[in-house]
């Protein structure tokens, strides 16, 4: 199986699970845990591995999954709709020592059951996550958010770095300041509560995007389908607004205020 647009109903991706500390790193992406506590997700504390296994599980909703069968490692699959998977990248995160977090997209390919493993063993369904079972699910924000994640090089704050430096002290409270994958995740979340109604006002939809533009240069395909859901819209405007924004002062907290007030 061959990952990317190859699904009439979207943009296919595999979520590779490969070792119990891939549980541990989709936990410390949706619950950003200080390092010290994502140290107590181990197998030598009182929570064991099967139960930390449950709790990763619940940022995973129940799809197409299957196993090689070997301990702590499986795929499952889920479906970007078309509308949000520009500029997705593949993405693996190295967790452990020959373990991985790996996010397959597009040209990448999974073996499904029941091929034959190197090791001498065939693929399975997990149970109740075979095809006739179940539907591939729609993909979590937060690993649309993970997989647009890949091309943002450095992390961007509004703060100048001098004063960053000064007022915070370099790195001591970097766990403090939401990651990059957090504001873009959060940032699609709200704009899907946000009422197309402020796509018609001109103030309320340049603000969005430039909203959208301070958390990531790689939004503008998200406000560009959102400006559609209004009549007004005109193809091409965004691309040219997007180029002039810079720093306005315009935050995601804009984004927060006309959520409420949807």
């Amino acid at each position: 199986m061959v990952c990317g647009f190859n699904h009439p109903q979207g943009y296919l991706v595999a979520i590779d699970c490969d070792g119990e500390t891939s549980w541990r790193q989709i936990i410390q992406i949706n619950e950003h845990l200080e390092p010290k506590e994502l140290n107590l997700l181990t197998p030598i504390s009182k929570t064991s591995t099967e139960s930390l296994c449950d709790r990763a599980q619940k940022y995973l909703p129940p799809t197409i999954a299957f196993t090689s069968g070997r301990k702590y490692r499986s795929q499952r699959l889920y479906l970007i709709p078309n509308s949000k998977a520009w500029e997705v990248k593949s993405r693996k995160i190295k967790t452990g020592k020959d373990e991985h977090l790996e996010f397959r997209g597009k040209n990448l390919a999974s073996i499904l059951p029941p091929s034959f493993h190197p090791e001498g063993r065939n693929y399975r369904w997990l149970p109740g996550c075979s095809p006739s079972e179940r539907q591939i699910e729609i993909a979590p924000d937060w690993v649309i958010a993970q997989m647009l994640a890949k091309q943002e090089k450095t992390r961007k704050f509004n703060l100048p770095k001098e004063k960053y430096n000064h007022r915070y002290g370099v790195g001591r409270y970097a766990h403090l300041i939401p990651s990059i994958e957090t504001n873009i995740q959060t940032a699609l979340v709200l704009l899907e509560v946000i009422h197309p109604r402020f796509a018609d006002d001109y103030h309320s939809w340049i603000q969005v995007g430039m909203a959208l533009h301070s958390v990531s240069p790689i939004l503008f395909k998200a406000w560009d389908t959102w400006s559609q859901l209004s009549p007004k819209y005109k193809p091409g405007e965004c691309a040219y607004k997007w180029q002039s924004f810079n720093k306005t002062g315009i935050t995601i907290r804009t984004l927060f205020r006309l959520a409420n007030l949807s």
